[in-house]
């Protein structure tokens, strides 16, 4: 029997979070570890995704904190005699009760940053976090220093970056890119912080450059509404297909010629070596955000200064102009893409921490 692994991660939002920790429990069975993830509320897309990865998992039920949610999860972290427990949202309710149960190693793994303006309740909760886990894991280094530079009790923080499922000998998708009507998309949750109004921004200047451009988008949330609107007001309607939320990404991917990354502020984005996998094209904003340590401008992307839709657009569209620089640019990012964040290495930073925490407790 291998390390005994328990995930602690909220089905909802579902994204990129649940995605990734999808993939690592998968991969860390294949590497013989023993892993059980714990579905903090429910979420029938989380459970349908974890299933078919083979992994197995337990759902704390209900949408919101609930005193039955509480006991189900002490009963869970007594019966399930685990080595480490790894924390994928800093829950306040949730932190309480693995404190007043804690026996073994915690570790949070920090998806998201900080908040700029923290309300008493995140100091609590940040306060609480602190205390309850040994270690802390970033997804990026822009978001260990911030984690770093706003914690007082600051506990040891890895580094390791997301990584996505690669199957081995796979090779870039090789599409017939048609210059004449190429298709641009994008693929984010449906709320107004992950860059729906930059993404209107950036599709008008396509446009205008070439009106024979089409748009698509995949992803669901609550303000998809706002965005068609939006989409509406700018006349780009009859050219931008939503496709809510999508289980098939590959497909997807297959379906695009030029992946446009407009989120403001992203953490690492996974949607990036997502398209680099597959042989598509970034063009993407500069936010010195997380998402700028995955891109080389004129090497594995295109990129302009967060807000420059015109120069978005511009980069966006010297993949369609120019074969050579397209085909260059896609090369490198696929590689890179292969090299650096696939699931399995992602997997194999993670359990060195695994091994750092254990050998301190000894």
């Amino acid at each position: 029997m291998g390390l005994r692994i328990l995930h602690l991660v909220p089905s909802i939002p579902f994204g990129g979070m649940q995605r990734l920790v999808a993939s690592l429990a998968a991969e860390q069975i294949r590497q013989g570890l023993d892993v059980l993830v714990g579905s903090i509320y429910e979420d029938s897309r989380f459970g349908e995704l974890l299933a078919s990865k083979n992994v197995p998992f337990e759902t704390l039920g209900g949408n919101r904190p609930s005193l039955r949610a509480a006991f189900t999860l002490s009963r869970l972290l007594n019966r399930y005699s685990t080595k480490i427990v790894h924390l994928h949202a800093a829950l306040l309710w949730t932190n309480l009760v693995g404190w007043v149960c804690k026996k073994e190693p915690w570790i949070y793994h920090a998806h998201t940053y900080p908040k700029v303006s923290p309300t008493t309740k995140s100091r609590l909760v940040d306060c609480v976090t602190s205390r309850l886990c040994d270690v802390q894991i970033a997804v990026s280094e822009s978001v260990s220093k911030q984690m770093l530079h706003h914690q007082r009790n600051r506990s040891r923080a890895f580094v390791v970056h997301n990584g996505i499922d690669w199957h081995a000998g796979s090779q870039p998708i090789r599409r017939a890119f048609c210059e004449e009507s190429p298709v641009f998309g994008t693929a984010m949750r449906m709320v107004m912080d992950k860059g729906l109004h930059a993404f209107v921004k950036v599709a008008r200047e396509i446009s205008t450059r070439q009106p024979s451009a089409r748009f698509v988008v995949a992803g669901d949330g609550p303000d998809i509404a706002d965005f068609e609107s939006e989409l509406a007001s700018q006349g780009l309607s009859e050219v931008v297909k939503i496709l809510g939320h999508v289980t098939d990404m590959n497909n997807f991917w297959s379906k695009i010629d030029v992946f446009l990354f407009v989120s403001p502020r992203d953490t690492f984005g996974l949607t990036i070596v997502e398209a680099m996998a597959c042989g598509v094209p970034v063009a993407a904003y500069r936010t010195g955000a997380g998402s700028d340590e995955i891109l080389r401008d004129g090497e594995t992307g295109l990129m302009a200064e967060y807000g420059d839709a015109k120069g978005l657009a511009h980069q966006a569209i010297q993949f369609v102009l120019e074969r050579p620089l397209r085909e260059r640019v896609s090369q490198h990012g696929f590689d890179n893409a292969k090299k650096k964040y696939t699931i399995r290495v992602c997997a194999q930073g993670i359990n060195e921490v695994y091994s750092n925490v254990l050998s301190h407790r000894t």
